[in-house]
């Protein structure tokens, strides 16, 4: 052979490291088998970190922060201050499964395993209907107590007196403009947790209202926030202030505005989350094209 010809089958075997590697034992981090579950762990993770930093954290900067900035400045701050949060889960992921894959390398693993104790299938298209039933009975519990058939107890004094509470801005514009809507939207809960319990196997209309839903509860509550900005965010500081605030109805008051503010900010971030959710499993074709006709 040529010099020549030698370069090239040399350079066809490739460089000497790569050459050396193949007759060392297969060394990798996570392997094949666990790769896929482990890119999927990654995926779940990353659409949760997004929404939980475009939902909760701008909700956050929008309403919480005093000094007035430009919604791409509160963009950056927001995923700026979560990357920790996004480095932490993907470290924890990623050893949980080095782990595992470790585990699953020792001599006699592939053996240790009963086939009686797999789990069974489960159709990710089908609802539960236990879980229908669960979500039904809620609405409508919660529908009564928001049209006030559940009385509420009065707070009383040691010496037998009722606790007069000023009104909360926050609940008197629920009780206010935004009663109905929400009892709208308590209604249309019942009636697709009515709709999957008689038709468990979803359907493509049925993931896009539920998406709608959440749009709807998202904007609703986010929008009563933003509009009490100045209440909501004294609501959320005042526990600063509680060891200094009188004995009694004060601390009531704050404590009642600052578990109020917290519910309705968990609320609009909450269903944020969740019809980012819907969207990413309405866009998933293939498994809508797998599903059997009828």
């Amino acid at each position: 052979m040529t010099e020549r010809e030698v370069e090239a089958l040399l350079k066809k075997r490739g460089r000497p490291s790569q050459t050396a590697a193949r007759y060392l034992p297969g060394r990798h981090l996570i392997g094949p088998t666990l790769f896929p579950m482990y890119a999927f762990a990654l995926k779940l993770a990353g659409w949760i970190w997004l929404g939980v930093a475009v939902t909760l954290l701008v909700a956050r900067s929008l309403i919480i922060s005093d000094r007035p900035a430009s919604f791409a400045h509160i963009l950056f701050e927001s995923f700026e201050s979560s990357w920790d949060l996004a480095l932490a889960w993907f470290a924890m992921i990623t050893v949980g499964f080095a782990v595992a894959e470790y585990v699953q390398r020792r001599p006699g693993s592939a053996r240790d395993w009963n086939p009686s104790r797999l789990p069974s299938v489960r159709d990710g298209l089908k609802v539960k209907r236990s879980s229908s039933i669960a979500e039904m009975l809620w609405s409508v519990l919660f529908l009564l107590a928001w049209l006030g058939a559940f009385p509420v107890a009065d707070f009383i004094f040691p010496h037998g007196e009722p606790i007069q509470l000023a009104a909360s801005p926050l609940w008197l514009d629920l009780r206010g403009p935004y009663f109905i809507p929400i009892v709208v939207l308590i209604l249309a809960d019942i009636a697709l947790s009515a709709i999957d319990l008689a038709r468990p196997q979803l359907s493509r209309g049925r993931v896009a209202l539920r998406a709608a839903d959440d749009a709807l509860t998202a904007v609703l509550f986010g929008s009563l926030l933003i509009v009490h900005g100045e209440e909501t965010r004294a609501a959320l500081n005042g526990l600063k202030g509680l060891k200094d605030a009188a004995a009694g109805a004060a601390k009531l008051e704050i404590l009642r505005d600052w578990g109020l503010a917290l519910v309705l900010l968990f609320i609009a971030a909450g269903s944020a989350v969740s019809c980012v959710v819907r969207l990413v499993r309405l866009t998933r074709r293939r498994a809508w094209a797998s599903r059997p006709a009828g």
